[in-house]
């Protein structure tokens, strides 16, 4: 009803310069934004020394398939289960625990992940944590895991400390894996915070990169570990 009323109150060529004027102040609002989100990160280029084992694979699942087996692996942010089936067909993990926050409003993704996956609860092979990324990796100790899969926030503050407890829950010669690493999402005119964590990451405690994926979209993934003496 507002809609007809405006239109019938309002000349066409006035709603025309309105709409204009609206779009323009929505996206100096975004650039804005944005700008204000660029300042707050650290921007950290890496030397040759932290690529200088790197290995290029074409996809994540190729990744994963570069990834040890038979191992015990975390994924933070496990959302419906999709990529976790992936992991499990392909890497045949060991011990498969599924983290995620699964917020009150989303109780019922996490019905369907433990539906998907009860057979492999029921062997022991995986299982299901609901909470906080960095809450529940707290409860694990120290040197537990093989590998995790960061594949929750892309967002710089979060990751970074995802980052770093996941470099105390992996073994000595573990990895630390994930995706998103890329400097954002164009259609959402989103800037990701994963370069910049993962960068500056890897030069704070003298880690490497092993792996990084080729994708077109460049949605890329990654894996690093401690650097070897």
């Amino acid at each position: 009803m507002k809609q007809v009323l405006f239109k019938l109150l309002i000349p066409g060529n006035i709603r025309r310069q309105l709409y204009k004027y609206y779009k323009r102040q929505i996206v100096n609002e975004e650039i804005e934004n944005l700008r204000r989100i660029e300042e707050t990160l650290p921007h950290v280029d890496l030397s040759p020394i932290y690529i200088a084992n790197l290995r290029v694979v074409i996809d994540k699942f190729a990744l994963l398939n570069a990834l040890p087996r038979s191992s015990v692996v975390a994924e933070i942010g496990a959302q419906e289960g999709d990529f976790s089936s992936q992991i499990i067909s392909i890497s045949r993990p060991a011990k498969l625990y599924l983290i995620d926050s699964w917020p009150s409003d989303f109780s019922a993704v996490m019905d369907i992940v433990a539906n998907k996956f009860r057979s492999e609860t029921n062997l022991g092979i995986v299982t299901i944590k609901r909470g906080p990324s960095i809450e529940v990796l707290s409860g694990f100790g120290d040197g537990y895991f093989d590998w995790v899969f960061l594949n929750a926030s892309r967002a710089y503050e979060c990751l970074s400390a995802e980052l770093e407890i996941c470099r105390m829950k992996v073994k000595e010669n573990g990895l630390i894996s994930g995706c998103g690493y890329t400097i954002g999402s164009w259609p959402d005119r989103h800037r990701y915070g994963v370069i910049d964590a993962v960068n500056e990451f890897c030069k704070r405690n003298k880690w490497e990169f092993v792996y990084l994926t080729h994708e077109y979209d460049r949605n890329l993934s990654y894996a690093i570990r401690k650097m070897r003496d």
